[in-house]
Order: structure tokens, then C-alpha cells, then sequence
């Protein structure tokens, strides 16, 4: 048995919802698809709630990575949240991110 020097990395997670229920949201479970398409695996809400019901809430992880590629990844997500919006007649509605 030996002893070595080793950097851990960590990681970083967090939950995103979008608030605005009253326009009907959007359920991260159609989100999914489209975020993966655009090389963004995100977890959503769904697989978090004990009955699987509709949630507009998915979690974002990050470890062993440069802020480079987050700030890539999280403004594909914000596009993919966009074009989603857009498709349910939404064209005006936003979304932004800010780190």
C-alpha cells in the first residue's frame, strides 16, 4: 500500500426552474431531447419527483472543466430554451443567462 499526492477535482450542480408557470412552463422531459441534440446533457426535473409528474425545474452539473466550456454549454441551453419557446408560439418571450 502506497501514498500518493492526487488534486481532487470537484464539481458543481445546481437546479433551474422557470418561474413563469402561468404560460404552462416548459417540461424539461421535452427539453431533454432538444439539449442533448445540442451537446448539453442536462437531468431533468421529472426523474426527481417521487410520482414522475411534469416539472419545469432540471438540474445542471459540472466537474473537471473550464469556465470556457460552461459559459458554451449554458448559452446552448438558453438557445435550445429559446427555439423551444419560439416553437409554442412564444417568439417574443426571452431566455437569457448569467453567470
Amino acid at each position: 500500500m502506497g501514498a500518493s499526492d492526487e488534486r481532487k477535482m470537484g464539481g458543481a450542480q445546481t437546479v433551474v426552474r422557470r418561474h413563469r408557470q402561468r404560460d404552462g412552463g416548459i417540461d424539461t422531459r421535452d427539453l431533454f431531447a432538444d439539449a442533448l441534440r445540442a451537446g448539453v446533457l442536462v437531468a431533468p426535473g421529472y426523474v426527481f419527483q417521487h410520482d414522475g409528474r411534469a416539472s419545469s425545474g432540471l438540474r445542471l452539473a459540472v466537474a473537471q472543466t473550464d469556465e470556457a466550456a460552461i459559459r458554451r454549454g449554458v448559452a446552448l441551453l438558453a438557445r435550445v430554451v429559446r427555439e423551444r419557446l419560439a416553437v409554442r408560439g412564444r417568439a417574443s418571450a426571452s431566455a437569457s443567462v448569467q453567470l
